[in-house]
């Protein structure tokens, strides 16, 4: 199996004003998937399938397999939290896909509390079409109904994404709460990137073919972006946790017009009009501009930063 090797950190910085508007993107592939339950639900105006529902395509393959109900919960939390697969064993999802390209998978996580299976004690790993994207996982909740989400880029070159639960030998077994693959949109990811290191730089092909995780995703200047408000069902958080310069080294500039985009450049789908039209525009002193943000990252991986930019500060064009 091959190991997820590099990690993908979005720092939205804003992307460029200029003509002509998107079509909304419409996937060819979109698995949206309430494990554990034998009803569909809604979440963000988006229906979520239940995989224990005899009407449903039967997406997952495990022996003794569990569809668990949380106790207790607070009246908030959305519904597909509120169920789990369980798996003694390993298990995997199968999706059949009709495109070619990069696919974003997303596994939701919330350690519900039930009397029957204690979900704390659960430790596994994952893989997404062969590459380990979690290893002795166990849920990554800081506290009860505390829900978490991984999200992966994949690129998909065969006709089927296969993700595999597999106990850890420490372990009793494995979960998950819901399950999300989507065809990306063919920008999302450029294949030309550049390479940094202490040797200096170089050009690096092939950037939209590497198994990625998402990192961080930060909107800077603006507010925090819910799946609710973007076109491709992402958040977006805040970016004062990780300023590391004081306020008074720049402030935060809003756009309350329409944000366009220029063909051949960024899509709606590579950021959406709520977070391009806020920024932070850099004072000057002593003649230079200083703005820095610092992200904790583990390491022995590559990551992939991108920075975007649209200009809302300026009084004239250019």
């Amino acid at each position: 199996m091959a190991i997820l090797y590099t990690r993908i950190v979005f720092l939205l910085f804003v992307f460029l004003v200029s003509s002509s508007a998107f079509a909304s993107f419409s996937p060819v592939d979109e698995y949206l998937v309430n494990c554990g339950s034998d009803v569909d639900s809604n979440v963000d105006n988006r229906r979520f399938v239940g995989d224990a529902s005899s009407s449903n395509v039967q997406f997952f393959s495990s022996e003794g397999s569990i569809a668990l109900k949380g106790e207790k919960l607070p009246q908030n939390v959305p519904q597909i939290y509120r169920t789990a697969r369980i798996f003694a064993q390993q298990a995997k999802y199968k999706f059949n896909v009709n495109e070619k390209g990069t696919h974003m998978v997303r596994l939701h996580f919330n350690r519900l509390y039930s009397s029957r299976i204690d979900l704390n004690d659960a430790l596994f790993h994952v893989t997404v079409n062969g590459h380990v994207v979690l290893r002795n996982f166990s849920g990554d909740s800081s506290s009860d109904f505390e829900s978490r989400v991984r999200e992966f880029l994949i690129w998909v070159d065969v006709g089927e994404v296969v993700i595999r639960f597999v106990p850890s030998k420490d372990s009793n077994f494995a979960f998950v709460n819901a399950i999300e693959v989507i065809s990306a949109p063919k920008d999302l990811i450029g294949d030309v990137a550049t390479s940094v290191s202490h040797d200096g730089t170089e050009k690096f092909n092939g950037s939209a073919k590497q198994a990625m995780e998402v990192v961080y995703r930060v909107n800077v200047g603006g507010r925090k972006v819910t799946p609710f408000n973007d076109t491709l069902w992402r958040t977006w958080v805040t970016d004062e946790g990780f300023l590391k310069t004081g306020d008074g080294s720049s402030e935060k500039s809003y756009f309350t017009g329409r944000i366009k985009y220029r063909r051949g450049g960024a899509s709606r789908e590579v950021g959406p009009d709520n977070v391009y039209n806020t920024a932070r525009v850099g004072k000057r002193s002593n003649g230079l501009v200083d703005m820095s943000w610092g992200f904790k990252v583990n390491v022995g991986y590559k990551y992939l930063i991108r920075m975007h930019f649209c200009d809302i500060a300026s009084k004239s064009l250019g």
